[in-house]
Parts: structure tokens; sequence; C-alpha cells
């Protein structure tokens, strides 16, 4: 709705434009310019939000999130790991020193 919105508007601003006289003090052919531009601009939007939603780019974002999650896993564990060294230490020492 919003794409419509858009070039419904830049209709407008060729209209005016045309209406004006705008295009022949600049010495240019009087083509809605500002319509074309708008209508690219969301034709490149629209291939881009595809070629984003690819199947290729989901699997290498998928990839990339499954790295992250595992290198994170792997910190939090070895984190965990660590601190349950510690608490055995302790444990040991304590019951190391009511001996």
């Amino acid at each position: 709705m919003l794409y419509y919105f858009c070039v419904a508007l830049a209709g407008i601003v060729d209209g005016i434009l045309l209406m004006s006289d705008a295009w022949s003090y600049a010495h240019m052919h009087e083509l809605p310019y500002v319509s074309m531009l708008v209508t690219l601009l969301i034709v490149h939007t629209e291939f881009t939000s595809i070629w984003e939603n690819s199947p290729k780019n989901v699997t290498q974002s998928m990839e990339k999130s499954m790295r992250r999650f595992v290198k994170g896993a792997n910190a939090i564990r070895n984190k965990d790991v660590e601190e349950i060294r510690e608490i055995f230490v302790e444990r040991v020492k304590r019951e190391e020193g009511e001996e």
C-alpha cells in the first residue's frame, strides 16, 4: 500500500511539473522522471528483499547463527566448567581440612 502511495505521489509531482512547464525551463524532455525514479527504487527494494530471502542466503544466515550459538554455548560451557571445578576444589580443601 505504501508503494502505491509513493507512486501516486510521484505521479502528482510529475503532473505538476508537466503542467507548470518546468521541464522546458531545464531544457529536458517532458517525461515522468520522478515517477520513474520512485518506481525503480521500489523495484530495487523488492529485488533486494527477494535476494535476501533466497534459500542460499537463508542457509548462509542459518550457518552464521549456528556458529554464533555454538561459540556462545562453548563460552558459557567453559565458564560453567571452571565454576564447577572451583566448587569441587573448595569442597576437597574443606574435606581435607576436616580430616
